[in-house]
């Protein structure tokens, strides 16, 4: 990066996000798929939100296809 910065107000509300992100356990509860960081309390919205966290194990998913996937992209 080339030293530039954020504005103030900005910088000063992204580093608010990133502390609250923090104290909420954020990417802890994501990894583990905690469809309640997304509207608490809205059970319908929660369930949505569960069906769509299966690309956090993507990776799970293709780890013993790796090797052809690196001889697909050399290819």
């Amino acid at each position: 990066m080339d030293g530039a910065r954020l504005p103030q107000a900005l910088d000063a509300a992204v580093l608010e996000r990133l502390a609250a992100l923090a104290a909420d356990d954020f990417v802890a509860r994501l990894w583990s798929a905690d469809a309640s960081l997304w509207k608490p309390g809205d059970g319908a919205h929660q369930r949505l939100i569960a069906g769509a966290l299966g690309w956090l194990e993507v990776f799970d998913d293709v780890r013993d296809q790796i090797a052809g996937l690196v001889d697909f992209v050399v290819e």
